[in-house]
């Protein structure tokens, strides 16, 4: 495989993006219509980039952009490592938390799918737990 210095250079037509008063986008003076975006994250992407101009936008930053409500933080095992959760301690969750369940009246069905998914971030927080 060749290095990247001997790929053919590839001339891009320059695309105008209008931010201000909707987004819009031309390329050689040619409108892409919106329906032309067949998913809403690359025109999103296309619309952070075009507002940086001149400035690297860090990874991070985009996630946080794009998703919002998705989770960036630690992972879970090293979220709650230095916390030495016991078995005790965790079962007394798991008691309280099954207790709540039923308290709002949460149906079986719901509840055994809940208690599953906390069941399986036990080997993450629980100390000693593979």
């Amino acid at each position: 495989m060749g290095s990247p210095r001997s790929l053919p250079r590839r001339t891009l037509a320059p695309l105008r993006v209008r931010l201000l008063g909707g987004f819009e986008v031309e390329r050689e003076g040619d409108r892409i219509p919106p329906q032309a975006w067949r998913r809403r994250r690359p025109s999103d992407l296309l619309k952070i980039v075009a507002a940086s101009p001149g400035r690297a936008i860090h990874r991070e930053e985009v996630i946080a952009r794009l998703w919002p409500d998705k989770y960036a933080g630690r992972p879970m095992k090293e979220s709650h490592q230095h916390l030495h959760i016991t078995e005790a301690e965790w079962q007394a969750m798991l008691s309280d938390f099954e207790k709540t369940l039923d308290k709002f009246k949460v149906p079986e069905a719901e509840q055994k799918e809940l208690i599953a998914i906390v069941e399986s971030t036990k080997k993450d927080i629980v100390a000693g737990v593979s």
